[in-house]
């Protein structure tokens, strides 16, 4: 049977069982949907396959719920222990114990059969099939054991060592990063076995530590030859009849802003403030879909990609340089191809017209944020100094003059956006300085927030909305970026954390616009940063769908990404359909296209995320191996009942304090709140506590740091007093003497 008569078979397969609670054999349903047994057999042995179906012993088949089984990804745990987290929103995830992970290894997509729910809560599973592994290799540290060889993973929520043969060791020296290749693991009763495909160097090596991290997610660093022939070949040049329907925007005032250190410049913006006082904002991003083609090598390799990854120490662009960094990159004073969203706004900042074309245009200036932001401020910084080479005061004075007119509409629309409720949940995040000789860490500072920033996010959060208002209303499906609403146990549980802050707030937090009024309530204070750390882990990842649910956080009913075509394939996709559009062509993509593209691209980001903060983390390490013995101010983040986790100030990285540590009293656990109490001295320990710790153990396999306590700081940050002036102007030191025993003394005199 054809392909497409087969896929078509499987549907009709898949809604003929939604309305079953039985299963049925292949004959029962061949003469059911007036079938050959032969393709409905086909059908379901590819539908098993995929695990969207399950056939028992007795040949009959049915949907993996209605038969005691679970279907999903296999998220491990260092201690040992799994969850499978289910494909089927129906079902909850599944608890995984210690030697019933068949072969599944962390990430792979399995088949779990339910065994029940002993304790009480939730469901336990056993892993019965591997349907897909999620990787093909295993980075870890080569131990050799006389002429047998071991690779212990790296990534301790891997379970298992690989066996690799000494015919196999390809050079691999005990103590040395390796990345190993699984050849033979056929049942749980064996070990792997495998051969080292890569030998990354000694862990002390320059750039082995990220490069570690490149191969344990597997992350592309190299692009094929075909793919980078094919850049190659990207012609720039505009040719004259591409001037029939491309519009030239080189004559109007358009600038970029970006990071300081970036390459490649996606977006670019122009403002015009219209004689009513309303607004004409332009967004025009690089026209990459003119380049990347449907169907070319570059496409392929930028959908299996999906998105660049920022590792601390290096980019792994989703497209070759030759095109993120030149060709397509909005370099000044070069006449580039882009695609423009001009949005007409009222004084108020309210859209009343949209409008997306192909353009091109020139950037005048190439403006960083600290630059900007200087410019705005009217500073006479060292970045405005660096800049002023070259451009006069009267191009200054005119950049200037438009900076102040951008700062006023994004402030307009930052507003807005808050007013409807949006959820503002900016984190200071880490600056990390590195040696560039030998990648190690020489400081770490908070990351300074400027208006700038938030002048380029408003900007493109408005044309991002936009343009998805635009393919919503025209015809054929689209691509959009979700986010669903929060479950209501993980709002519980936020409730009940933020009442063992001492936070009181009686607000809805199902809504937006009630989480922001829990944002401006903690904004501010000491403990505002744990307060929406927490509340952004009550929330759900958001992702892409063609499937509109809206976007919870930005309290937004339509949204999507347009802006960053060359980090991102979703905004790629969105290109080609505005597009097609302009040019009233059909839509390129049906629904079915775009869940794939959708799926794949969310999966890719959450990889990449996870690898950008692992890189991160480990230089943070690093840089704290080199500071064993110092003393840091930090707050209790978490407690449980082997100790509490303390995030160190400045260096916004999280380290134990294990309970066998605190060595002046015996710790008990308490529940509701969370917390560690002294059985004798009354002494507690909570979330959202100042404490001072002092670093005494770096663990960089496991990523992990151990802490032990220095001193306590009040919850305002101030120091706890241990003494009060006598009458006579000097100190006079007291004994401690602990809360609980206080009452007890009786008062002299």
């Amino acid at each position: 049977m054809p392909a497409d008569k087969i896929e078509l078979l499987k549907q009709r397969l898949l809604d003929y069982f939604e309305s079953q609670k039985r299963p049925w054999p292949a004959a029962r349903l061949a003469k059911k949907l007036g079938a050959g047994v032969d393709d409905v057999q086909d059908a379901l042995d590819e539908l098993e396959a995929e695990g969207r179906l399950f056939g028992n012993k007795a040949g009959n088949y049915g949907l993996p719920r209605m038969m005691g089984l679970i279907v999903g990804r296999l998220k491990g745990n260092e201690r040992g222990f799994a969850f499978i987290i289910p494909e089927d929103p129906q079902m909850t995830d599944a608890y995984v114990g210690r030697g019933h992970f068949n072969t599944a290894i962390h990430g792979d997509r399995v088949v779990g059969r339910v065994t029940g729910n002993p304790r009480g809560e939730g469901i336990e599973a056993q892993v019965i099939r591997v349907l897909e592994r999620a990787r093909e290799t295993i980075v870890g540290v080569f131990r050799q054991r006389g002429n047998v060889g071991f690779v212990d993973p790296l990534d301790r929520r891997i379970h298992v060592d690989v066996v690799v043969p000494f015919d196999a060791w390809n050079g691999a020296q005990h103590g040395e990063i390796v990345v190993a290749e699984v050849q033979e693991w056929e049942t749980p009763r064996e070990v792997p076995v495998g051969r080292i495909g890569e030998v990354l160097g000694d862990p002390d090596d320059p750039g082995v530590d990220i490069l570690a991290i490149v191969r344990r997610h597997e992350l592309p660093d190299e692009f094929p030859d075909a793919v980078l022939e094919e850049a190659e070949k990207a012609d720039p040049h505009i040719g004259e009849d591409e001037w029939t329907w491309r519009e030239n925007l080189s004559e109007d005032y358009i600038v970029t802003i970006d990071p300081i250190d970036a390459k490649d410049f996606d977006d670019a913006i122009s403002l015009e403030r219209k004689k009513d006082g309303g607004w004409r904002l332009g967004v025009h991003i690089a026209d990459v879909s003119h380049y990347v083609r449907p169907g070319s090598e570059l496409d392929d390799e930028a959908f299996i990609r999906a998105t660049s990854v920022y590792l601390v120490d290096r980019v792994l662009p989703m497209l070759p340089e030759r095109l993120s960094n030149f060709v397509c990159s909005l370099r000044p004073h070069e006449l580039k191809r882009t695609v423009s969203v001009f949005l007409e706004m009222d004084p108020r900042g309210e859209v009343t017209a949209v409008e997306a074309r192909p353009t091109a245009i020139e950037s005048r200036h190439r403006l960083w944020y600290e630059l900007a932001q200087d410019l705005i401020d009217g500073k006479k910084s060292p970045h405005v100094q660096e800049f002023s080479h070259g451009t006069s005061a009267a191009e200054i004075e005119e950049l200037t003059e438009k900076l102040h007119l951008m700062n006023d509409l994004a402030r307009i629309l930052r507003k807005r956006r808050l007013k409807r409720g949006a959820i503002d949940l900016d984190q200071p995040e880490a600056q990390i300085t590195l040696d560039p000789s030998t990648g190690e860490p020489l400081e770490i500072k908070p990351k300074k927030r400027l208006h700038a920033h938030q002048l380029i996010e408003e900007f493109m959060l408005a044309a991002n909305e936009a343009v998805a208002k635009v393919l919503t209303d025209a015809p054929g499906p689209t691509i959009y970026r979700v986010h669903d609403k929060p479950d209501p146990k993980k709002l519980a549980r936020l409730g009940a954390a933020l009442r063992q802050l001492s936070i009181s707030f009686t607000g809805d937090l199902t809504s937006p616009r009630g989480m922001m009024q829990l944002v401006r309530k903690v904004d501010g204070q000491p403990l505002e940063r744990l307060a929406k750390y927490m509340l952004l882990r009550s929330l759900p990842r958001a992702v892409y769908s063609p499937r509109n649910i809206g976007h919870f956080g930005l309290a937004s009913g339509c949204y999507t990404h347009f802006t960053s075509p060359i980090r991102r394939y979703p905004d790629l996709i969105v290109h080609r359909q505005l597009t097609a559009l302009h040019h009233t062509e059909r839509n390129p993509y049906d629904k079915a296209a775009l869940s794939e593209i959708a799926e794949q691209s969310s999966r890719r980001e959450e990889l990449a995320e996870e690898a950008e903060r692992e890189s991160v983390t480990y230089k943070k390490l690093q840089y704290l191996t080199k500071h064993l013995g110092d003393i840091y101010a930090g707050t209790i983040t978490g407690v449980l009942p082997k100790g509490f986790f303390v995030e160190l100030d400045g260096l916004l990285v999280e380290g134990r304090v294990p309970v066998n540590q605190l060595h002046d009293d015996y710790y008990r656990f308490e529940e509701s709140p969370d917390q560690l109490v002294g059985q004798t001295n009354g002494r507690r320990f909570r979330l959202g506590d100042r404490v001072k710790v002092q670093v005494v153990k770096v663990d960089m396999a496991l990523l992990r740091m151990d802490l032990v306590l220095a001193g306590t700081v009040s919850r305002t940050g101030k120091p706890k007093q241990r003494y009060k002036k006598n009458h006579e102007g000097g100190p006079r030191w007291l004994k401690y003497v602990p809360k609980g025993r206080r009452r007890n003394r009786k008062k002299k005199g």
